[in-house]
C-alpha cells in the first residue's frame, strides 16, 4: 500500500518518460485517481483508509496511478491535452476513475470528449469503464463566481474556528487563495477556476450533445449539515442563505449538482449515493468516512 500511495503521489510526471510503466498500465484494467481544485494527489487521496487502497491495489493488480495536475491556470481541456501528448503514441488505456471535485470535470473531458481534442490524442485510446464523481461540480459552483467569493470569504473565516480539523483543508486552502485572487485582481483571469462557473463557455461545451462512449457513471454527493449546534447555525444562516442561496451544498459544490440533469446525454445519474446530515460529510471529508469508501468499492466492482 505504501507503495501504491506514493506512485499516486508521484502522479504521471514520473511517467512521462518511462514507456515500460506506461506498457504495464496498458497490459489491463487501470485505476487513474484525480485531483479537485487547489490539490494534490497525495493531499486529495492520503486520508483513503489502509484496507481500500490494499483492495484497489489487489483488484487492478497494481495498475494504480494518478494526474497531477495544474487546477487554477490551465482548463480540465488543457489539462486533457497535456495528459494526452505525454501518454506514448500507439498506447491503448482501458481505465475506471475514482476523481474529487473539479477532478470530475477532467475525467468528463478524458470519457467524453477525446475526439474533439486534436491534433493530441489521434493515436492514443483511453477508454473509460466506471467513473466514480466524488463531490464534483458537474452543473458549477456558485464559489466560482467572483461575485459570490466576498460573501464566500466573510463566511468561511467565521467558521474556521468551529471546522472539524480533518475537514477544513480544501475548505482553508480555497479561503486563502481567494483572498488573494481578490486582493490581486486575478480572479476572472484564471480559466482553471472559470471553468467551474454555472452558466460560463466551458460548462457549456461540456454539458452539451447527446450520449456517446458506453461508460457507466456513479455519483457521490452530501448534504452537509454540521453536527454541532452552533456551527449548524452559523452555515445556515450565512453559508446556506448568502451564498448557495438555499442550494443543498457540501459546503463547496452544490449536492445536486454533481448528478443531476446539466443538458449532457450522460445526466442525471441514477447509480448515486447522497450523504445527509447523520453523516456530517463535507466537500473534502468523503474519502475518510467508511460508507464512501464501502459504495466506491463496490460500484468499480459492479
Amino acid at each position: 500500500p505504501e507503495a501504491v500511495a506514493a506512485a499516486m503521489a508521484d502522479g504521471l510526471v514520473a511517467l512521462a518518460g518511462d514507456p515500460d510503466q506506461w506498457a504495464r498500465l496498458g497490459a489491463g484494467r487501470a485505476l487513474l485517481m484525480i485531483h479537485g481544485t487547489n490539490s494534490r494527489t497525495h493531499t486529495a487521496f492520503g486520508g483513503l483508509p489502509r484496507p481500500f487502497v490494499e483492495l484497489m491495489h489487489e483488484r487492478y493488480a497494481g495498475r494504480v496511478f494518478a494526474f497531477d495536475h495544474p487546477t487554477l491556470t490551465h482548463t480540465p481541456r488543457q489539462n486533457v491535452e497535456w495528459l494526452l501528448a505525454n501518454v506514448p503514441a500507439g498506447l491503448s488505456l482501458d481505465v475506471d476513475i475514482i476523481c474529487h471535485s473539479r477532478g470530475g470535470l477532467v475525467s468528463r473531458v478524458i470519457s467524453e470528449k477525446l475526439a474533439e481534442l486534436a491534433p493530441e490524442g489521434r493515436d492514443r485510446t483511453i477508454r473509460v469503464r466506471r467513473l466514480v464523481f466524488v463531490g464534483t461540480p458537474n452543473a458549477g459552483t456558485r464559489l466560482a463566481d467572483e461575485a459570490c467569493i466576498g460573501d464566500y470569504i466573510d463566511t468561511a473565516t467565521n467558521l474556521l474556528d468551529a471546522l472539524p480539523t480533518n475537514g477544513a483543508t480544501d475548505a482553508i486552502g480555497y479561503l486563502l487563495t481567494a483572498v488573494k485572487l481578490v486582493a490581486t485582481g486575478l480572479w476572472s483571469s484564471l480559466a482553471g477556476l472559470q471553468s467551474m462557473r454555472p452558466g460560463g463557455p466551458f460548462g457549456a461545451w461540456l454539458n452539451a450533445g447527446a450520449r456517446g462512449a458506453d461508460v457507466r457513471y456513479f455519483a457521490l454527493a452530501s448534504n452537509y449539515t454540521p453536527r454541532e449546534p452552533r456551527l449548524a447555525q452559523l452555515v445556515a444562516d450565512r453559508l446556506m442563505d448568502r451564498v448557495f442561496k438555499q442550494v443543498r451544498n457540501d459546503m463547496v459544490v452544490p449536492t445536486d449538482g454533481v448528478y443531476d440533469a446539466n443538458g449532457s446525454g450522460y445526466f442525471p445519474i441514477t447509480d448515486q449515493l447522497v450523504l445527509g446530515a447523520a453523516d456530517g460529510v463535507a466537500h473534502t471529508q468523503f474519502f475518510q468516512y467508511p460508507r464512501s469508501t464501502a459504495q466506491i468499492a463496490a460500484w468499480l466492482a459492479s
